[in-house]
């Protein structure tokens, strides 16, 4: 949120009419800072993802889907 944040100020500072934030995967967190405009999906706080980018101790970075990881509980 902090790069995103940044990047939105620094574009209106330079003059952009509007600025609006679109992220592909969301949670809904208590007290988040930045909303994005426009949203892909919505995740459940309790899941953790991997693939397409996303990884667990450096694993499941290069799946070409995206998966939650299963508690081993």
């Amino acid at each position: 949120g902090l790069t995103a944040e940044y990047i939105k100020e620094y574009l209106l500072k330079r003059g952009a009419r509007s600025v609006k934030l679109c992220t592909f995967l969301d949670r809904k967190l208590e007290g988040k800072e930045i909303i994005p405009d426009f949203v892909g999906f919505v995740v459940e706080d309790s899941r953790f993802l991997v693939g397409y980018g996303l990884d667990l101790n450096e694993q499941g970075r290069t799946l070409p889907s995206i998966f939650a990881v299963e508690s081993e509980d």
